[in-house]
């Protein structure tokens, strides 16, 4: 929604106030603008000029910059008009030179200064993962994989820096555990959901690709140790590492399923990064795709195949189309349309199987076939499992329609969101949260209105998320009205944060003391997608909140606005002796981590950024950093 004009007025004031932080707020807030939006603060422009030619501090001019630039100005030409109004090219240039190394020249030195604050607290995280807790577990993984970015190495890992003395595979099971204290601290620090190690973290967290480091994991290939080898083949295939090849195609037919299936999926990660090696791998793979393998490893190779998806083993992958094992054709769908395959011929191959009396091989035929010449015939078949009295059915047609991620699509998703049967209405939500196509979240965002709950929770949802402030009229009629449904109400609330609807502050800043913790927690949050400083005070007090939620919410908006202190009341969480506290607190040191990740990741915070200047070591690291 356009700004009105006290709206205008109160931006341009502010950035010619004498304050700092005004001056970037504005700018930030400009730089965020919408499309729609934009022309509405045209008369700021000249107020953003000055500021991107004049200004003392290179934070506020690189952010004014960004303003100009939203609004579709050219900086450039604006400072060469500049240059010629007083006839100084070349010290203009100089000046621009100048900001750009000023700039530089601090990021470093400000990621530091949030990596020093940011450490204390990840060294919390062991003890907290050994507390038997799937949810704190899992939190704190999630924490550490951002955490991660921001730290660059964990301590944890620092040991691999050392040579290994004994490989792993000579020590005896018993004496794993303290003979290889960190590879085992490793695991236990990355345990997630039910399978042991996250992957992605392993490959993230510092130095894995050292010489020392891959042979402790392929050392691990070769232990007694199930879990040890399990997680080293899962690590393995997030490295993608060729020297791995060899000790992984050993680990093959050994007769267990499970895992050649993770070998697998490992070996075919490491040919996709590596053609050269590609042809090696795939014979190895598919000489066991044979009669009396089990089927999980069948499956895992028509997978595999379709990733590397090299076009010697197109042939294979047209005969699964139809073999007996359903799911084996179903993946074979899938791994098909990684193929360079034309339109005709696709539709040759795979509309017969528009007639399979598989849901899933059927819902996967529909997604390759969608919008090619045969779309009526699709469509007619989209018609029938809708109508379908099998709930699978109408479960595999929600799954296809996210995928499928377009307008036509949406309409089956709104009533499959209404279905009487749960298992369809939750793979219904899952797929409108894959939509990415902008007609078609537009076409979703309009259903605020729907008579059904269910739905307008996710068109709601959906507006936020991307933006469709058109809709923040109808929104804020929903989060105007405190006794409803707590999740329709929470999500409301978010949402109108996310659109920047500035004048619902008073709306959100009511539920800061309602009864629902999720509806608390969600008022906090939306307090913080405002973007607007001048909100703080209404957040501190929910610092000190007996929700966990609610205080870890708004702990990370303090963050965002440049209150680095909040570490110690994050520090206060972790060391809590309440589990839902622990896992609050390590949600939101992910968080501001993930704030933090980078520097280029810092420049759009520049209320954090300022705040890190201004950190007791900044000059030490200055210096030190050169």
């Amino acid at each position: 929604m356009p700004l009105d004009e006290q709206q205008v007025r109160s931006l341009t004031s502010n950035l010619r106030s004498d304050s700092e932080s005004e001056r970037l707020k504005a700018c930030d807030t400009i730089a965020k603008l919408p499309a729609g939006d934009r022309d509405s603060v045209k008369s700021a422009v000249a107020a953003l000029s000055e500021i991107f030619l004049n200004d003392a501090n290179p934070a506020v001019k690189f952010m004014a910059k960004k303003a100009l630039q939203n609004l579709g100005e050219s900086p450039d030409k604006i400072r060469q008009a500049a240059e010629a109004a007083k006839g100084g090219a070349a010290v203009a240039a100089t000046s621009q030179e100048q900001d750009r190394a000023a700039i530089a020249r601090d990021l470093p030195v400000v990621w530091k200064c949030a990596q020093e604050e940011i450490r204390p607290c990840v060294s919390l995280f062991p003890k907290l993962i050994w507390l038997d807790d799937i949810r704190l577990r899992n939190q704190c993984s999630v924490a550490l994989e951002k955490c991660g970015h921001l730290l660059a190495a964990f301590p944890l890992l620092l040991a691999f820096e050392e040579e290994k003395k004994t490989p792993m595979w000579e020590a005896q099971e018993a004496e794993t555990g303290d003979a290889h204290s960190d590879v085992r601290d490793v695991i236990d620090l990355m345990r997630v959901q039910a399978s042991g190690i996250n992957p992605a973290l392993a490959a993230q967290m510092g130095n894995l690709q050292r010489p020392e480091v891959l042979a402790a994991f392929i050392d691990m290939l070769r232990s007694s140790n199930d879990v040890l080898r399990d997680n080293a083949v899962r690590i393995l295939a997030e490295l993608k590492d060729a020297r791995t090849i060899d000790p992984l195609l050993r680990l093959l037919g050994a007769g267990q399923p499970d895992l050649d299936s993770k070998v697998i999926t490992t070996l075919s990660k490491v040919a996709r990064a590596d053609k050269d090696l590609q042809i090696q791998i795939l014979k190895k793979i598919l000489s066991h795709f044979k009669p009396g393998e089990a089927e999980d490893k069948l499956l895992c190779i028509v997978e595999a195949v379709g990733r590397i998806a090299n076009p010697k083993t197109f042939d294979f992958v047209k005969g699964c189309l139809r073999h007996p094992m359903v799911r084996v054709r179903a993946n074979a769908v899938e791994a098909l349309q990684n193929f360079e395959v034309g339109s005709d011929e696709r539709v040759r191959l795979l509309i017969p199987l528009l007639k399979d009396d598989n849901n899933r091989v059927l819902g996967n035929a529909i997604v390759a076939l969608w919008g090619t010449a045969v779309q009526s015939f699709v469509q007619a078949q989209v018609e029938n499992m809708m109508n379908s009295s099998d709930k699978w059915v109408r479960v595999s047609l929600a799954s296809s329609m996210g995928v499928v991620n377009a307008p036509g699509g949406v309409p089956y998703l709104i009533k499959l969101l209404t279905d009487p049967e749960p298992e369809v209405r939750k793979e219904a939500i899952q797929a409108v949260r894959k939509i990415s196509n902008r007609e078609a979240l537009m076409a979703l965002a309009k259903q605020v209105e729907h008579p059904d709950a269910n739905v307008r929770i996710y068109a709601i949802e959906t507006a936020g998320r991307h933006g469709f402030s058109d809709m923040a009229p109808a929104i804020t009629q929903v989060a105007e009205v405190s006794e409803q449904d707590p999740k329709l109400l929470s999500t409301a609330i978010l949402a109108l944060g996310r659109l920047r609807a500035v004048t619902a502050v008073a709306i959100i800043t009511k539920h800061l003391k309602h009864q629902e913790e999720r509806v608390k927690a969600n008022a906090v949050e939306a307090l913080e997608a405002l973007n607007e400083p001048k909100i703080v005070p209404l957040i501190q007090t929910s610092v000190r909140d007996p929700n966990p939620r609610t205080r870890a919410n708004a702990v990370k908006a303090l963050w965002k606005y440049g209150d680095i202190w909040v570490v110690e009341n994050v520090k206060a969480m972790l060391e809590s002796h309440d589990v839902n506290m622990q896992a609050s607190g390590a949600y939101a040191l992910g968080e501001m981590a993930d704030m933090a990740r980078s520097p280029a990741r810092l420049i759009a915070l520049p209320l954090l950024m300022m705040a890190l200047r201004r950190h007791p070591k900044f000059n030490d690291f200055k210096q030190l950093l050169g």
